[in-house]
């Protein structure tokens, strides 16, 4: 957490070598750190690494921007012709010092143009500088001047030098802080003072946002022009493994410590490059950085600068040579005679000895070193040993590692063994005995067991390599919104973009360029948002954990600009969650609200993070909260049988009840659900009866209203150019004019598949009217309405073709791609709420949507076209659906209970005429597509069941070719375990036979090619929810039930494999690559978001 005093000394994160680096947001430390002009990076990497204070590496981190810069500064200045050389100036100095008689104010006058390519920043550093060399009586000689002047890049003309040593100079030396004054007093003449000298906040103002593309090729530029300027290398293979050594978990990761330690040693990288680069890596903010991204970053550069300097290219062979030389050349032990060498060596070998043993001795963890994968891979075999096993359990422990990998069995026949051991004593579960734990993210811990993997042929003799993947996966977009049961998400940012929220991430979308991004520090799913007066501030309120004690409800005030957290607020005071979050007009005043029985308010200092007054609001449910534009002290509340007006007092650090409400007759709404205030000061709400009440003027009475403007609740209500806007639960968006009768002048109804409008938010166009609307739907989409400008708003408009996006409301576990769908998506979901999506990945646009209210859909399978879908429900039915291309019209085919318990996965064959169903029955139910009499077509009809598996089912895989003639499938089960079948037969097949078999897809957790996967730590920590392999068959994208998504290579048979992890969800059901391999797509369940990975 960074406050706000912190940022406004902090240095820019990434550009900070850009021209206008010198706005003097920085303080220098007490001490200067700069270094001569002769010395090279490389050789202080120590000693800028280890900063006796936060400062002074902020000041390291200036001065290595200005040295690195310095060719480029040269060659701009040049030429730029409104920037004068030094010795250019002395005539303009002359003719402004004739107009003073003043010494100093001359000596101004000089500096004043000297000074205007320096920055505040670099008059601190000179002045610490000048410390360091004076006296007791704070005098220094002119020498020191001049190597101050030096040592901090400022250029003075000789004329300025000699009136500075006239005015300054006395018997003792110069008195330095008279000259610091005098060049203070220059440099505000410049304007180029810093902003705390001027006594104003820069946290407030809206900085221009940097993509990640454009912050990754700033950092390849600099380290070009690094290896340019020092003629040097990086020596990746070394650094690859340094960082393999500190990787224990094989995971990718490790501390930013330890790499920011070797590459000091190792590397020429030093002060705000190495940090930021450093910072870039650790992508979760976890203080774990990405080595692979590091390694990637380099590699890049390096490749780079050696296609533009082939001379750089010969730098490693110049270093072994030089390195071999010099074990050429006798050292001095070499010199003695052989007797008294072995002397010297004995010696040296005892103390060897002496030091090994006593570090051993001492319990300091060593990095780890990777096992060598065995010589060779295993052979075929398949068998399940289960001890005790139980039955109507979750999935089972992952595999534990195990020192013999390779064993025989009783026929000879090599095997590759996983093995189950107990783990986690210390976790408590709590799913009761004989739960239905479908949807619960509880799993059950079984006893030991071990299972054998069939080794196909193709893989026998394959080389396996465990480094990760050079690619790696970032984030990208994230579908849905959250209105179904909050009204504070959606607002808008100074910089146009729009601002929402859904699960734990809050985002930032920018609509004239269709990009995101993304705000993911949030621990728990966020309740809702606010935006401060000014545009850039935001506060995002979040629930409080049932499992972990430490994440408590909070509130977080980040920068909207750059994503940094400013404060983190509220934790131990709020309860459950926070509710309501607004910004007081004017003030750097926050009202927050949260959802304890109480309902406590507070209000909060957001500069200086610290609670002002706290009060409780007496109703059972608070619906919405804002203060008066016209009466900023003025806070209005309401919900349920509740609404009242409060006055803040900020200097006495208070709030008090101001009045109730005067309803003078009027009908009384047992919920006021919404409320929202004009520049005028007038109160508009909207309650249960359909009823929207005016209160003019900051006042508790009513001056007029619309009586049952809607069937059933007004979500929002909102004031536009003379027009009041509402809209209900009925789904009716209506327009009145803002006159005594309020008049209706047009509706807008909103299909019954978007529910109704939760939120309204107006966007600014390029002109500064106001032409488009959003609406958020309780069904969480984004819609835009485009007024009509030159009529009554609603009059002609249509709500636009395609949704900003577009999501789910009930539990999301269903994905699965499109190949080649005719409707342009290649992505398909569904939900326990009964909604079917249809997405296009490459545009990242909704599709097609089918609301089937009262199916929950568990899994989802789909041909290649697009045309025939096949669902699972959690009530065990099978549905399966026809898409007709005519009019896009959806025909139901198929429904029918087959199971008594929920139906987890479905999958179709090859040829679309066969499916295969499996889910907490434990059994495999095969249908097919038959021939009845008197039909001319054919039906599906059950032709068979496959049972044997102990657990639940959880994925299933067709076969792309046959085994004597016949199709098989494989099934996975929770204990976990996996069966092949004869699909013609239904009978089991054993695994000897399927070394020859090729799979469709790779959805089963049990297979040769994914031993990586079972011995990495992530399936450790978090048992294994799903698996997919690229179209391409080079990676494999694994989830796991703590919600973290992992990238292997594929195949990945070697223990010990290293991946790239991220966190995405809290549980991440289910995931699948994309049709063209370029993206990854989870679905989180309860969180309702499905989260887009592309590759980079």
């Amino acid at each position: 957490m960074i406050s706000l005093v912190e940022l406004l000394h902090s240095p820019r994160p990434y550009f900070d070598n850009f021209p206008d680096v010198s706005d003097d947001s920085v303080d220098m430390p007490e001490t200067p750190t700069s270094r001569s002009r002769g010395q090279k990076a490389p050789g202080s990497a120590v000693s800028r690494q280890k900063s006796p204070r936060p400062g002074v590496q902020r000041s390291s981190s200036v001065n290595s921007l200005e040295k690195n810069e310095r060719p480029q500064s040269k060659q701009r200045h040049r030429n730029v012709k409104t920037k004068p050389d030094v010795d250019d100036l002395s005539e303009a100095e002359d003719n402004k010092e004739s107009d003073s008689s003043d010494p100093e104010e001359k000596l101004c006058t000089c500096l004043e143009a000297l000074l205007t390519e320096c920055s505040r920043q670099r008059l601190r550093a000179l002045r610490m500088s000048l410390r360091h060399y004076s006296n007791v009586d704070n005098r220094v000689s002119f020498k020191d001047i001049q190597t101050s002047l030096q040592e901090n890049q400022v250029r003075l003309s000789q004329r300025a030098l000699t009136m500075i040593s006239e005015i300054f100079e006395d018997g003792q030396g110069i008195d330095y802080e008279k000259l610091y004054a005098c060049l203070t007093k220059a440099h505000l003449r410049t304007g180029r003072d810093s902003i705390k000298a001027r006594n104003k906040r820069n946290d407030l103002n809206v900085k221009q946002a940097l993509t990640l593309e454009q912050i990754d090729q700033d950092f390849l530029r600099r380290l070009e022009e690094l290896l340019v300027k020092d003629q040097t290398y990086f020596d990746v293979p070394l650094l690859r493994n340094e960082f393999s050594k500190w990787d224990q978990h094989r995971v990718g990761q490790m501390a930013k410590e330890g790499a920011q330690l070797i590459c000091c040693e190792r590397t020429a990288l030093y002060g705000a490059l190495l940090t930021n680069l450093i910072n870039r890596c650790d992508e979760n903010k976890d203080g774990k950085i990405s080595w692979p991204l590091l390694l990637n970053f380099l590699e890049k550069a390096q490749a780079k600068a050696w296609e533009k300097h082939p001379e750089l290219a010969t730098l490693p062979e110049k270093v072994k040579e030089a390195a071999a030389l010099r074990i050429a050349t006798p050292g001095p032990i070499d010199e003695l005679s052989s007797s008294t060498r072995s002397k010297v060596m004995t010696k040296l070998l005892k103390k060897t000895s002496f030091r090994r043993n006593s570090s051993t001795d001492n319990n300091t963890p060593e990095p780890h070193k990777p096992k060598e994968d065995p010589a060779g891979d295993t052979l075929p075999e398949t068998g399940v040993k289960v001890d005790n096993p139980a039955p109507d359990v979750k999935r089972a422990n992952p595999f534990a590692k195990d020192k013999n990998t390779r064993t025989k069995d009783p026929d000879g026949k090599q095997t590759s063994e996983l093995k189950s051991e107990p783990r986690g004593q210390d976790k408590k579960e709590n799913i009761p005995e004989g739960k239905d734990d479908v949807l619960d993210s509880k799993v059950t811990r079984i006893p030991s067991h071990e299972v054998k993997a069939v080794v196909p042929n193709e893989y026998k003799s394959a080389q396996v390599t465990s480094d990760p993947p050079s690619e790696r996966l970032q984030l990208e977009w994230i579908y849905g919104f959250r209105g179904h049961d909050t009204k504070f998400n959606l607002c808008l940012l100074a910089s146009g973009e729009i601002i929402y929220f859904i699960g734990t991430v809050v985002i930032l979308y920018n609509h004239l360029d269709h990009v995101q991004r993304h705000y993911r520090e949030h621990t728990e799913c966020v309740r809702c948002i606010s935006v401060h007066p000014a545009g850039m501030l935001v506060a995002s309120g979040q629930y409080a954990s049932r499992d972990e004690k430490g994440h408590q409800a909070h509130f977080r005030l980040w920068r909207s600009d750059t994503l940094q957290t400013l404060h983190v607020l509220g934790a131990g005071l709020m309860v459950k969650c926070v509710v309501a979050l607004c910004f007081m007009p004017g003030e750097d005043i926050l009202a927050c609200a949260d959802n304890s029985q109480e309902k406590k308010l507070t209000l909060w200092d957001v500069k200086e993070g610290s609670l002002v007054a706290e009060t409780f609001i007496s109703t059972e449910l608070l619906c919405d909260m804002g203060f008066n534009p016209k009466y900023p002290e003025l806070l209005v509340t309401c919900g349920k049988e509740h609404l009242s007006w409060w006055k803040v007092y900020v200097e006495a650090r208070r709030v008090q009840p101001s009045a109730q409400p005067n309803y003078e007759g009027f009908l009384k709404a047992r919920y006021i659900n919404c409320l929202s205030h004009n520049q005028k000061g007038d109160l508009i709400t909207g309650d249960s009866n359909g009823t929207v009440y005016i209160w003019g003027n900051g006042g508790n009475s009513i001056t007029n209203f619309v009586k049952h403007g809607h069937d059933g609740s007004v979500l929002s209500v909102l004031q536009y150019r003379g027009h009041l806007l509402t809209a209900g639960r009925d789904g009716a968006f209506h327009c009145w004019s803002w006159r005594k009768n309020m008049d209706k002048e047009g509706t807008l109804q909103l299909p019954k598949s978007e529910g109704g409008a939760r939120c309204l938010l107006l966007l600014p166009s390029d002109d500064g009217a106001t032409s488009t609307l959003v609406l958020g739907t309780t069904m969480n989409s984004l819609i835009y309405v485009n007024l009509n400008q030159s009529a009554t708003p609603l009059e002609g408009v249509t709500l636009d073709d395609v949704p900003i996006t577009q999501g789910h409301t009930g539990d999301l576990r269903a994905v699965q791609k499109i190949e080649q769908s005719f409707l342009g998506a290649d992505i398909i979901t569904a939900s326990t709420d009964g909604v079917i999506c249809k997405l296009n990945s490459e545009t990242r646009e909704p599709v097609w949507k089918l609301c089937m209210k009262g199916y929950p859909f568990l899994c989802v399978d789909i041909n290649k076209e697009g045309e025939l879908l096949v669902l699972g429900t959690k009530d065990g039915h099978l549905v399966i659906l026809q898409v007709l291309r005519t009019d896009i019209s959806v025909l139901e085919i198929y429904n029918k209970k087959i199971s008594t318990g929920a139906i987890t996965t479905v999958k179709l064959s090859q040829d679309q005429k066969k499916i295969a169903a499996g889910g907490t029955d434990k059994t495999v139910h095969i249908y097919s597509l038959q021939s009845v009499e008197g039909k001319e077509e054919e039906v599906w009809a059950l032709s068979g069941k496959c049972q044997g598996h102990y657990g639940h089912i959880h994925a299933i895989d067709w076969s792309s070719n046959t085994l004597q003639g016949d199709l098989i499938i494989r099934s996975s089960s929770s204990i976990p375990e996996q069966k092949f079948w004869n699909v013609n037969t239904c009978t089991e097949v054993p695994g000897e036979f399927m070394t020859d078999v090729t799979w469709a897809t790779t959805n089963c957790v049990l297979d040769h090619t994914l031993i990586g996967l079972w011995k990495s730590k992530q399936a450790s920590e978090g048992h294994m929810t799903c698996v997919d392999v690229s179209p391409a068959r080079h990676l494999a994208a694994m989830a796991t039930s703590d919600g973290s998504l992992s990238l292997f290579r594929y195949p990945s048979c070697a223990e010990g494999a290293f991946s790239h992890t991220y966190k995405a969800h809290h549980h991440t059901h289910n995931l699948c690559f994309t049709p063209n391999g370029r993206s990854v797509l989870t679905v989180g369940g309860s969180d309702d978001c499905i989260m887009q990975w592309k590759l980079v």
